[in-house]
């Protein structure tokens, strides 16, 4: 049984990026009060199974991240995903008496819990929007409990929340709700309401490593079909899903991201680069960027200055 109560660390903020990192493994949750009606809960669990009994109100809206560990929801002797690395978790109420499993026996994340009926001028400030909690309910959890999400913002911003150090921590954390629930009001592609199926996770998550590791290889759609076992609509359908963009759109959007970031950290010839990102000569590789960038890639890497 997990233990309902958390710590308060309203006083140790600096602690909360050692406690995501330094292999804790606590049972308690650690809470930091940021804004009346708004908490960030730190979670770093090692332990194999527990059942949730957790009571929020059924209108609070609550975020979960997951950075390290997946967690299983156990129904009927039926297990499925319910919380990944890099997903985050909308609900509006708790999962109350659930049975879960944390694969590998360990879990750390973190959550933010925004009480509508608590929230004030303090928040209201900071995203210019009275109904911003409404507008998530409505946008988001509209006759559901929960939806997951994964895109390139919510990694980006999680990421900071785990690795940004500044003077004022706590005012940094009360902008980065506010950031987040501004995008959540607008931003309407996310994943159904049932779980995902934890084979599906796994395949389309290393589907996702395999790709990023072999940007320098044309892969064809059928060769991922027949190397990790999934058929090739099925695969599409949930890369798409997983990953908002379709397996050929992430590709070139590494091999962009690759180039660009080696034309300004490093001194890499052009063809070595363009070769490095699947391309077998320079002249379609510029052709290529040029169209994107407006710019050769050698008038690109002139403008941060490396020769």
């Amino acid at each position: 049984m997990l233990e309902t109560k958390w710590h308060e660390m309203s006083d140790n903020l600096d602690h909360y990026k050692r406690f995501l990192f330094d292999q804790s493994a606590t049972i308690n949750p650690q809470a930091i009060k940021l804004l009346p009606g708004v908490d960030f809960i730190l979670h770093d669990y090692d332990i194999a199974h527990y059942r949730a009994n957790i009571n929020f109100p059924n209108k609070i809206l609550r975020l979960d991240f997951a950075y390290a560990g997946n967690v299983h929801a156990v129904n009927n002797h039926r297990e499925a995903v319910f919380l990944e690395p890099g997903f985050l978790k909308i609900s509006q109420e708790a999962d109350e008496q659930r049975n879960y499993n944390i694969i590998d026996g360990h879990y750390r994340g973190v959550t933010f819990l925004v009480n509508p009926e608590k929230v004030d001028e303090e928040l209201f400030s900071l995203v210019g929007n009275p109904d911003i909690c409404q507008q998530i309910f409505q946008n988001q959890l509209t006759n559901r409990n929960f939806r997951l999400m994964k895109t390139e913002f919510i990694d980006r911003l999680f990421k900071d929340i785990a690795e940004v150090e500044t003077h004022n921590q706590r005012q940094f954390l009360r902008l980065k709700v506010a950031e987040l629930l501004l995008y959540l009001t607008t931003y309407q592609s996310t994943f159904p309401q049932q779980y995902f199926a934890t084979k599906d996770i796994k395949k389309i998550n290393a589907i996702h490593d395999f790709l990023l590791q072999n940007l320098d290889k044309r892969i064809a759609i059928v060769q991922l079909s027949n190397q990790f076992h999934i058929s090739q609509t099925r695969l599409q359908k949930l890369f798409k899903s997983t990953y908002q963009q379709t397996i050929h759109q992430f590709v070139s959007e590494k091999r962009f991201d690759k180039a660009c970031d080696q034309l300004k950290n490093s001194n890499a010839k052009i063809l070595s680069i363009a070769t490095g990102i699947g391309y077998g000569n320079v002249s379609k590789f510029s052709a290529i960027f040029k169209k994107k960038t407006q710019m050769t890639p050698k008038q690109y890497r002139q403008l941060y200055n490396i020769n």
